[in-house]
């Protein structure tokens, strides 16, 4: 049991006549509840390692799982736990494999920090980031909900993970926005660790020759 679930438990068990009863069915239903979603988990994790390269992958960097590699997966064990989003789950998934069959080299502080972004990121937002890495029309989501896709662009421009740069072409543009949204390289990076775009890169160098042609 960790400091802070020690703390909690000494705290539950010394409210009178009724802490130890409490502590025990708290801490029952809790654990209990843990394991069941990292067992859920888990088999997503096992969903993205179908793939039998993965595994020679993996065999290939199996020195270079170290501490580095460790703190993030505790990292994603306790978003694990906490996220109710089916789909947030399978990007965690897919982030727990890259750590394996794309190994960390001298990058822990942008993966960590890729990390916490997912952790807080909108399903809009990262569903419009994995449209934009997959060269897939934004279209339809921009005419169901215009304002919260431009608060998913805005908030995906903060995160330097895509850049305004790119004209409109034909297409109506939602009120406050003025530029259609073009996936940086640092999102496309995002995009290939967290959200399964493989072709994240080739995109961009599609985008930059829009850019050119603009």
């Amino acid at each position: 049991m960790i400091y802070k679930e020690m703390v909690i438990h000494a705290g539950i068990r010394d409210l009178p006549h009724v802490g130890e009863p409490l502590a025990h069915q708290y801490f029952t239903h809790a654990n209990q509840g843990r394991f069941e979603k990292l067992e859920q988990f888990y088999e997503r994790v096992r969903e993205t390692l179908r793939d039998s390269r993965d595994s020679s992958l993996i065999s290939q960097h199996a020195d270079s799982i170290g501490a580095e590699v460790i703190a993030l997966i505790e990292r994603i064990h306790g978003l694990a736990e906490m996220e109710p989003q089916p789909e947030k789950l399978d990007y965690l998934a897919h982030f727990y494999r890259t750590l394996l069959v794309d190994p960390i080299d001298g990058d822990y502080d942008t993966r960590l920090a890729f990390l916490n972004a997912l952790s807080s990121m909108t399903l809009s937002e990262c569903k419009l980031l994995e449209s934009l890495a997959n060269h897939r029309d934004c279209a339809s989501a921009q005419d169901e909900d215009p304002d919260a896709w431009v608060d998913a662009v805005q908030q995906l421009r903060l995160r330097g993970l895509v850049s305004t740069e790119v004209s409109n072409v034909g297409r109506r543009k939602p009120a406050g926005q003025a530029r259609e949204p073009a996936i940086t390289a640092r999102g496309a990076r995002f995009a290939q660790l967290a959200l399964n775009t493989p072709n994240a890169s080739a995109h961009v160098q599609w985008q930059r020759t829009l850019i050119k042609a603009a």
